[in-house]
């Protein structure tokens, strides 16, 4: 029985529950804005989870390492926009990517306390996902979850975990930075770390290429429990990024420490530069927010006025625009965007359908909310829009099991409201005054056999009367009963088709009453859930206001063998995202489209129990099967004809163990080709095999569809290991040593690369074989590295029994950041001291006037008397920008001019003459 009356004490009460807040009290987690990267690791930009790639890249800072680059910009994830999402720096659902690079412990979004032992890390161009934990003995035990080639280490110093994370081409990231968290939960207090930030990356040479700065947030926290107690909390804010010799980037906010308890990171980021070692700025970026205001509920809560209207507003910072500056900071271009503050509109979900109807006790859950706060439009300076549509996750559940039934779908109680609703038997007015019983006749229930019903009721008190029985201060009440229940084994009241009589008690009064009966929409029910996030429905392109129907791309994800049927799977292992097995993309009309098709999990029967269901004791190939694999991708034209395929098949090598997770490594992989055509099909087959050692590709063989059969075999530091294992050692796992390339069973070309100099890891050598009689050639001979890495001479080697050839002799200047002069046919001891000049001048270049004088000091090395039998090729730049010029032997130069924002304009020749003219159409901005 449901009878909306409440006493003036609860009426009092409610005050304490109605909230209209945008904060969130008692967790205070420093990095806000990080909390978004499991989102990236549990639903990557794949067909296959829904999410498409929406990016804006800013600009790349270099190192003295060509492996590793900063590559600046930032991302936009629907996932990170919903209600248990705090704001960015950069706003609801965005991220900038390249610049904060972190290892992130990851946070229960309900309690803000860890989670477990899982981790979640990003370094410049990569994240991923790992667990780490102490054993018995405090030793630190690290496992990945991730299919890469990085190699993650941990060591614990006063109690907590320092990383490190090696990537395979030998640099070291080093994670030493910690901040401080806070939660106050089931009234204990604990501080705990959530970020180990990058400090630096050293290559494998010892060369620091990357250094880290971070602005600190510090302050402290008294437990409500605990008056007096202070703990502490530190939060950290990537400020510069700064490769040695090249430049910086930095980033400047604003701050407010209103916000650290809000839905806002306490920092706002205000603009991103990039500048030169000399402090010029070569690229700023600007952005511009407002305030937007999200409404969603809170379950049913028994207070009145309302058990249905108890809502919280979260004020989060929204992203309008992203500007462009030139390079005197002025005339900004604009990236505008817009965003959703509607909910989806889920006719399958149910509603209240009057004010006097409880709502529902998940009503927070309701997927329709999942549309607040969606990114919806994006509009660039060329004048074109992108607007995106999205739509709730479906995946597919069995609901017609007798377990499933029982838990979650019950005949007595709507719990399932995609599978049931509530149909309405009665409503009537009542008075006491007049009759205190009302009769109505109940119909049979079509959902079962014998027609019996599980009913709901309660009033709506419209006024009470006054009565003589009452004590003093006694409000007035009534009450109602619902005869003729018949109560199951099970406690649950059922009620047989008939007359029913309701039954009015209490002091008096009138109203209305409600009789509704629990339905099922339909019998079998169908087979699937929505929510746990959102997924891409359509893509549309706009020339200004003109859609231009040939890019719009359109996404479906039923089944393809039954369309009523979702195809999404949940890992319902860890809840993470979903695996969508059958996504249709179809891109323009009338122009065919793309089936996708995608293995996860409980497409192994490894994994299954002998019921069909999920194994949670143990689950194969887990890191590989999270996020779905690849299995066939089908191309049809406008007809439905099939025109082009591609299918893989995969053998799988198992390479770790966390809990019931065996991780695995694709060791095998066959990768089938077939392109049709109206004479037959056209088949390639390519295998692909790695070594479980380093995951990198050790064979490849590809079948054409003559018969000719190419094959690939290389060999990586691994493979040397037993009778060299320096390279190894040292980090170097995905450096090829030997490439042979052979044709149907034959060796046509057969290469090595030798590190033959014990005080660094750079090649010293290529060695060529003879496909005819087998014998070895040097063919380049690296014989000078400067302290930066950079290779300054070389030799092309003619004669093998002396080593004799043409060697070139490389200049370095800005820093050892660029080549200022090649000089062929030289040696360095040739060259002496004479770039001394050079190199000198072009650290000091830094503007038009410092350029000219370098330009002069180059032809006076290219035309020097001692140089005279050598070919000499100089090069000036705008560092971070490009090249500004080049002279090669002829003396005949070519000038490289830039616009304000520093894109290439025109190639002219030594006389003015435009060779090439470089066009950039943007629309006028207002």
């Amino acid at each position: 029985m449901k009878n909306k009356l409440y006493s003036i004490l609860l009426l009092a009460s409610s005050q304490l529950f109605f909230g209209q807040l945008s904060t969130i009290k008692d967790n205070f987690l420093s990095a806000p804005s990080v909390s978004s990267l499991p989102s990236y690791v549990q639903s990557p930009v794949s067909p296959s989870s829904g999410i498409p790639d929406v990016s804006i890249p800013f600009f790349s800072l270099p190192t003295h390492n060509s492996s590793v680059a900063v590559n600046c910009g930032m991302s936009y994830h629907p996932n990170n926009s919903g209600r248990y999402n705090k704001a960015s720096d950069v706003g609801n659902g965005w991220s900038v990517f390249g610049l904060t690079a972190l290892i992130y412990q990851n946070i229960n979004p309900y309690t803000g306390f860890p989670e477990g032992d899982t981790f979640y890390y990003s370094i410049p161009g990569r994240s991923g996902k790992f667990s780490a934990k102490k054993d018995p003995l405090g030793v630190p035990q690290v496992t990945k979850i991730t299919y890469d080639k990085l190699n993650i280490n941990a060591t614990v110093a006063n109690g907590e975990f320092n990383f490190t994370i090696t990537d395979e081409m030998g640099n070291t990231y080093y994670f030493n930075t910690l901040d401080i968290s806070y939660v106050y939960q089931n009234g204990l207090p604990k501080n705990f770390t959530t970020c180990y930030y990058l400090s630096k990356v050293v290559d494998v040479n010892g060369l620091e290429l990357l250094k880290f700065e971070y602005q600190e947030d510090n302050y402290t926290i008294s437990p409500p429990a605990l008056p007096g107690v202070q703990k502490p909390v530190k939060g950290l804010k990537i400020k510069k990024v700064a490769s040695a010799d090249f430049g910086e980037i930095s980033l400047n906010y604003a701050f407010d420490p209103a916000q650290r308890s809000s839905y806002n990171d306490p920092f706002q980021l205000e603009s991103i530069e990039m500048k030169t070692t000399a402090g010029k700025t070569v690229k700023k970026i600007g952005f511009q927010y407002s305030i937007g205001d999200f409404t969603f509920p809170y379950g049913y809560m028994p207070v009145p006025p309302n058990p249905c209207g108890y809502t919280e507003v979260q004020t989060k910072r929204i992203l309008n625009k992203v500007l462009e500056y030139d390079n005197n900071g002025l005339n900004p271009l604009s990236t505008e965007f817009t965003y959703n503050y509607n909910n989806f509109d889920l006719s399958v979900w149910v509603d209240a359908v009057n004010p006097a109807m409880p709502c529902f006790a998940n009503e927070d859950k309701n997927p329709k909310y999942l549309g607040k706060g969606l990114l919806t439009a994006i509009k660039f300076p060329t004048g074109s829009t992108v607007k995106y549509e999205y739509e709730p996750n479906q995946y597919w559940v069995n609901k017609n099991t007798a377990e499933y039934l029982e838990k979650y779908a019950p005949a007595h109680s709507v719990q399932d409201r995609e599978a049931q609703y509530y149909e309405d038997v009665i409503t009537t007015d009542f008075d006491t005054n007049v009759s205190t019983t009302k009769f109505f006749s109940l119909p049979a229930n079509p959902d079962n056999a014998e027609g019996t019903s599980s009913l709901e009721y309660w009033i709506d008190v419209e006024q009470y009367y006054d009565n003589p029985i009452l004590e003093p201060g006694q409000p007035p009440f009534v009450n109602v009963s619902l005869g003729g229940a018949t109560t199951t084994p099970e406690g649950q009241q059922k009620y047989f088709p008939g007359f029913k009589s309701l039954t009015f008690t209490g002091t008096g009064g009138r109203g209305k009453a409600y009789v509704k009966r629990v339905r099922y929409k339909s019998l079998p029910l169908p087979n699937y859930s929505t929510g746990k996030g959102v997924r891409i429905k359509k893509i549309e392109y706009y020339d200004g206001a003109n859609l231009i129907p040939a890019l719009t791309r359109s996404y479906s994800y039923q089944n393809f063998s039954n369309n009523n049927e979702s195809s999404g799977f949940l890992n319902e292992y860890e809840e993470m995202g979903i695996v969508y097995k059958n996504v249709k993309e179809t891109i323009g009309e009338n122009k065919g489209y793309t089936q996708y098709y995608f293995k996860a999990l409980n497409d192994y029967p490894e994994n299954l129990k002998s019921d069909g269901k999920m194994r949670m004791d143990t689950l194969y190939h887990y890191n590989l099967l999270m996020n779905g694999i690849a299995d066939k991708t089908e191309i049809y034209n406008n007809v439905n004809t099939l025109v082009s395929s591609e299918s893989n098949s995969y053998e799988f090598y198992q390479t770790a163990t966390n809990k019931a997770l065996k991780m695995a490594m694709i060791q095998k992989q066959t990768i089938t080709a077939t392109n049709y055509t109206g004479s037959g099909a056209v088949t390639v087959h390519t295998e692909i095999t790695r070594s479980p050692r380093d995951f990198n590709i050790i064979n490849s063989k590809t079948t054409g569809a003559d018969g000719t059969v190419s094959e690939v075999n290389t060999t990586y530091p691994w493979g040397i290991f037993f009778t060299d294992p320096r390279l190894w050692n040292a980090g170097l796992k995905a450096v090829p040593l030997v490439v042979e390339n052979k044709r149907n069973g034959k060796t046509i070309s057969k290469s090595e690369v030798k590190y033959s100099n014990l005080s660094h890891y750079n090649p010293t050598s290529v060695i060529s074989t003879n496909p005819n009689d087998g014998s070895l050639k040097t063919s380049i001979r690296y014989d000078a590295y400067d302290a930066k890495g950079n290779v300054t001479q070389y030799t092309t080697v003619s004669d093998e029994a002396s080593g004799a050839g043409i060697p070139t002799t490389m200049i370095w200047g800005y820093n050892a950041a660029y080549p200022i002069a090649t000089i062929e046919g030289a040696t360095l001891n040739d060259i002496g001291s004479l770039a001394g000049d050079i190199i000198t001048k072009s650290n000091q270049d830094t503007d038009n006037a410092s350029e000219k004088v370098l330009l002069q000091a180059l032809d006076a090395f290219r035309t020097h008397a001692s140089l005279k039998n050598f070919h000499i090729t100089t090069y000036t730049y705008n560092p971070l920008v490009g090249i500004t010029s080049s002279t090669p032997p002829t003396g005949i130069r070519e000038m490289y001019q830039y616009d304000r924002r520093n894109r290439l304009q025109y190639i002219i020749d030594v006389n003015g003459n435009m060779i090439k003219d470089y066009r950039y159409n943007i629309k006028p901005q207002p």
